[in-house]
């Protein structure tokens, strides 16, 4: 459905639409949060040339600061039909045009690859993992939990049989890097390249170690916080922020340009209806902590001889205990076309999973598709409205405009926005040792 309206003319001025102080002749700019980096193009008037790329600019339209920018790609125009020109009776000579391409401010960080360079020789390739791995399966010589009185192969299994030394095992396990959860490993990676992070929501999920050794930054990020079903986006100051498609966009777009000339209201079909996601919760059990203790040396049958060595004590730990049980949800969205289902299936193999983060997970696949499929768009003048960002107000997407007519500015905004929360269907799981 499209409506139409009466546009009315714009107020802006050359002092106060600036790109880091360089007069605005045209600029488009589009946020979103279904993409990775927010791109915008300029073209200016530049007496001093262009700004170097990776240079960090910031944008004011109409005087209201709307975020940082980096330059990705930058020219000089010279169009004798465009920028040659006699200002007020003047020789002729070139209007000084400077045109640009520009990614958001941060996305030099928020690119960098996890590589040697980035995390430095002696922490490449960068690992990261929970306590209870290091314990249980890296360093292992942990009692089984079978009762048939082993220990768990790993580092310390191998120095008491004499295949490594101390120093190997230490270096080995300096090698990875312990988290308390996602939200940490986020929080080390983001370190690492050097750009800021923000929790929107919480991030239960956690798989039991993991390498991203020559990733982007933001691509490991939503890696991680996608293992909870939320996701991610680099914001107009730089920071990125986690956040849950269903947390996120509970309400209904209030924000509207000043005056609305367009507006579209969409319905398009669910892609998919159901989604299924399929994993295992290992049982876990507690092994309680150790006092260090001195172990007498032996000789071996085969004549190896193992000298006495100290055991250091050891911090209690969850180990894993009993056949792993499988865990299925399916979550549905409550809608007609869920008479015929197209379904999606995630398979969780790296965490245990529960019936409620599998539930979380499914729902927040379905919530990103309700509001894609649902999103309405309103245009129109936008003074008075720059400050308006995605993840506020439930707004999904905002694109800028603005052009100078020869006389005057002509500033519009475009934002898309959610319509309403999604419904589910009752989650159907089962779970089972069979």
């Amino acid at each position: 459905m499209t409506q139409r309206w009466v546009q009315i003319p714009r107020a802006f001025s050359g002092a106060n639409c600036t790109l880091g102080g360089q007069t605005l002749i045209n600029w488009l700019a589009t946020e979103s949060v279904d993409s990775d980096y927010d791109t915008a193009s300029a073209i200016t008037i530049g007496p001093a040339g262009p700004f170097p790329k990776g240079t960090s600019l910031r944008s004011i339209e109409g005087g209201v600061d709307t975020g940082g920018w980096v330059v990705e790609d930058a020219s000089k125009e010279l169009d004798g039909s465009r920028t040659w020109r006699s200002k007020s009776g003047s020789a002729m000579a070139h209007i000084p045009l400077v045109s640009y391409s520009l990614r958001r401010v941060g996305y030099l960080q928020a690119r960098t690859t996890l590589s040697e360079d980035c995390v430095g020789r002696g922490a490449y390739p960068p690992q990261f993992c929970t306590p209870d791995y290091m314990t249980y399966t890296i360093l292992g010589g942990q009692p089984l939990t079978d009762g048939s009185g082993g220990t768990s192969p790993g580092l310390l299994t191998d120095l008491a049989a004499g295949k490594i030394d101390q120093p190997t095992v230490w270096a080995r396990k300096q090698s990875w890097q312990v988290v308390t959860g996602a939200q940490d490993m986020i929080l080390q990676i983001a370190a690492l390249a050097k750009v800021n992070v923000n929790f929107q929501v919480g991030l239960p999920g956690c798989a039991s170690n993991y390498a991203p050794a020559d990733k982007p930054a933001l691509t490991a990020i939503k890696e991680i916080a996608a293992w909870s079903g939320a996701s991610c986006w680099l914001d107009h100051e730089g920071v990125i922020q986690v956040f849950g498609w269903e947390q996120a966009f509970a309400g209904v777009c209030q924000a509207r340009p000043g005056y609305v000339l367009t507006s579209e209201t969409h319905q398009n079909l669910y892609s998919p209806t159901h989604v299924t996601v399929v994993g295992t919760m290992q049982g876990q059990t507690w092994v309680p902590p150790t006092q260090g203790r001195w172990v007498s040396g032996r000789v071996d049958p085969d004549g190896t001889v193992i000298p006495p060595r100290y055991e250091p004590p050891r911090a209690g730990y969850s180990a894993p205990a009993g056949p792993p049980t499988p865990q299925c949800v399916v979550v549905a969205l409550a809608c007609p076309e869920a008479t015929y289902p197209v379904n999606e299936r995630i398979q969780i193999q790296d965490y245990n999973i529960t019936i409620n983060l599998a539930a979380a997970m499914a729902k927040e696949r379905l919530a990103y598709v309700h509001l894609m499929a649902t999103a309405s768009k309103w245009s129109g003048p936008g003074e008075g409205h720059q400050s308006l960002h995605p993840l506020t107000q439930n707004i999904l997407e905002v694109t800028r405009r603005l052009d100078w007519s020869g006389s005057y500015y002509k500033y519009t905004l475009d934002i898309t926005g959610a319509t309403g929360p999604p419904a589910f269907n009752a989650p159907d799981f089962w779970s089972t040792t069979q």
